[in-house]
């Protein structure tokens, strides 16, 4: 909006050339914490979000402001009656300002600190014209130490629009006087100047205390979430790695397992010595227990990836627990452990056949690694 731009220009010319380093941010300051490639990014997040505080402030401040500035109008009704009507009218203005100022933070909000601006100077010039009718030594510079204790405390902008309506506040209740004035009481003139000077001090300070204490808030966050977007790209370099290296264990052990399973099929046949297909398989059981760990180890990196899809088909329950138990029972054998399976016959149920065969060998192979020597496994399917 250039007419906007245009009001301001004159007021802010002064201050564009001073940029205080503790009152702005500059990528050699954000390069110490993040990396610098967002460091703009970071800035431009950390802006807009001020400009969504400031328009929060300022619209917080027109409704204090609304409904305050009427009621002080008792205030005129003792101290200055003859201005009632007068000052009065000049109050209904300034909250009509004031609603035509809220009303345009929802739609100009790119320019939240020239509405926050235009608020306070609203209510400031309200009460420098009252100054103005009473004279320097009434009480009513209090009223302009509210605005610019409200504006620190309430709007949360950068510091320097702070420094910029404390300074032009105190000068629309000092230049008129020493413009217009014949100052006659010295004493009252140097005390009302010194609280605005000390209001708009502390306005300043609490100002910059807030806006470093935000950006603070702010870079923890960004760190916190960049930290965790490593994490996450860490995490799925951690399941490819082992999504690959298990594909890589299952073909050598796949060549593994061919050749031991036609020893033992044919191993008479082609003339190999009992002891010897024992050997060939114990190769083979070892061989098949190191893949279904590895096929474990990829359906992990399935599940963290959240790529695991059950799929799920009818059953017969008594034939899939002996495939289990004809493969476990060498295991058993070796130990000196009795495995029983039982299961009816009959009894068929829906699941997915590769999941749960992995789900009951880890618990059976657990039960044989912990069971005692002469020990009993069983293993049971009903319905409930």
């Amino acid at each position: 909006m250039v007419w906007l731009r245009s009001i301001f220009s004159p007021f802010l010319l002064p201050f564009r050339a001073v940029r205080l380093p503790f009152l702005s941010f500059s990528r050699r300051t954000l390069g110490k914490s993040i990396p610098q490639s967002l460091s703009p990014l970071l800035v431009k997040r950390f802006e807009e979000e001020t400009r969504d505080t400031v328009i929060k402030g300022t619209r917080a401040l027109a409704v204090i402001g609304c409904i305050l500035i009427p009621l002080f109008g008792l205030l005129d009704i003792v101290t200055a009656p003859r201005f009632f009507t007068l000052f009065m009218a000049f109050r209904l203005v300034t909250v009509s300002l004031l609603v035509i100022i809220v009303a345009a933070t929802f739609y100009l909000k790119r320019f939240s600190a020239f509405l926050g601006m235009a608020m306070v100077f609203s209510i400031a010039l309200m009460i420098a014209a009252m100054i103005r009718f009473l004279g320097y030594e009434t009480s009513y510079y209090a009223g302009l130490s509210l605005v610019i204790l409200g504006m620190g405390l309430m709007i949360g902008w950068e510091p320097r629009y702070s420094i910029i309506c404390g300074t032009i506040i105190h000068f629309l209740y000092l230049i008129p006087i020493l413009i217009f004035d014949d100052i006659g009481n010295w004493p009252a003139f140097v005390n009302n100047n010194l609280f605005l000077g000390s209001t708009a001090f502390v306005a300043v300070v609490a100002t910059f205390l807030a806006y470093q204490s935000r950006w603070r808030e702010f870079l923890a966050k960004a760190n916190l979430e960049d930290s965790n977007r490593k994490l996450q790209e860490l995490d799925q370099l951690k399941n490819q790695f082992f999504a690959n290296i298990s594909h890589e264990l299952r073909t050598p052990l796949t060549l593994i397992l061919a050749p031991a399973e036609s020893v033992i099929k044919k191993g008479e046949a082609w003339g190999v010595k009992r002891e010897a297909q024992k050997n060939v398989e114990v190769i083979r059981n070892n061989a098949l227990r190191l893949l279904k760990l590895v096929n474990q180890l990829l359906d992990l990196s399935k599940i963290d990836a959240g790529k695991m899809e059950l799929h799920l088909s009818s059953v017969q329950v008594a034939p899939f627990l002996k495939e289990i138990q004809d493969s476990v029972q060498p295991l058993a054998d070796e130990r000196g452990l009795k495995l029983e399976f039982n299961a009816s016959e009959d009894l068929e149920a829906e699941f997915d056949r590769d999941q749960m065969e992995k789900v009951i060998l880890n618990l059976v192979y657990n039960a044989v690694k912990f069971t005692p020597r002469g020990g009993e496994i069983a293993v049971e399917a009903r319905v409930e």
